[in-house]
């Protein structure tokens, strides 16, 4: 697959179609459960005891956790369009997380070192809004087969660009969330415990190869939803303007229409 990166698309005429005429469809995504602080906020918001919540951390540190969808065209949106809310969902919610899109087939059993190398040399990286119809979600725990129809519901937000990771200093990246021009939270990707080359190696030795084409969300960062925040913040509602940005791949802008 010919993944168009940073530069050459800035050297491009601006597109609102660059997004969908990079990916593939349906587009193969997986999103994964990487930040600690998220993970958190969101147990503290369920109500779970801190006791709970060490346990399912202790869980979480030693096995994998993510959904997967295949995406159709219509349900992925880019970089300043404006993003519709269907009015049976009650509670919809933004997601702040990086995106990684793969230009090469995975090969089983990879080490952590074989997989940071192809990261490094396969990988290309996005800012990612997984938006989520919360009020969805909770039937979906409830009933019990996962939370990809919460998560498809209102599709996702992809883009600016695509840039190559060797390019990238992840160690320093930071990551900054606005609403409405108001900060809402900042971090740097460092913070993340399962990193993509962690998740290729892991999926490696669990049967699972990933195609070329294929998008990883690196999950949600610490402050990077509007559940976690337990009712400081509404709901996304019509007009709201939501603006994520990454150091090295710039600003992830959308308007709720």
């Amino acid at each position: 697959m010919q993944v168009k990166r940073g530069l050459d698309f800035l050297q491009e005429k601006e597109s609102m179609t660059y997004i969908t005429q990079t990916l593939t469809f349906p587009l193969r995504f997986l999103d994964f459960l990487g930040f600690e602080e998220h993970v958190r906020g969101m147990r503290k918001t369920r109500n779970f005891s801190e006791e709970e919540t060490e346990k399912f951390l202790s869980l979480w540190r030693s096995e994998i956790a993510y959904y997967e969808l295949a995406l159709s065209k219509r349900q992925v949106y880019e970089h300043d369009q404006k993003i519709p809310l269907p009015s049976f969902v009650k509670m919809p919610d933004y997601e702040f997380e990086l995106g990684c899109l793969l230009n090469k087939n995975t090969e089983l059993n990879m080490s952590e070192s074989e997989a940071e190398l192809f990261f490094k040399n396969h990988c290309d990286l996005t800012l990612l809004n997984d938006l989520s119809a919360r009020d969805f979600q909770e039937k979906d725990r409830a009933l019990g087969m996962g939370v990809s129809r919460s998560k498809g519901i209102l599709g996702k937000v992809i883009g600016p660009i695509f840039v190559p990771s060797l390019s990238l200093d992840l160690s320093k990246m930071k990551l900054t969330l606005k609403v409405n021009h108001e900060i809402r939270t900042q971090t740097i990707y460092s913070a993340c415990t399962w990193t993509f080359p962690k998740i290729i190696s892991r999926l490696s030795h669990q049967n699972i190869l990933l195609e070329a084409g294929t998008l990883l969300g690196s999950g949600t960062i610490g402050g990077g939803s509007i559940a976690e925040h337990g009712g400081k913040y509404p709901w996304l509602k019509s007009g709201d303007l939501i603006e994520m940005e990454a150091e090295g791949i710039g600003v992830l802008r959308n308007r709720i229409a």
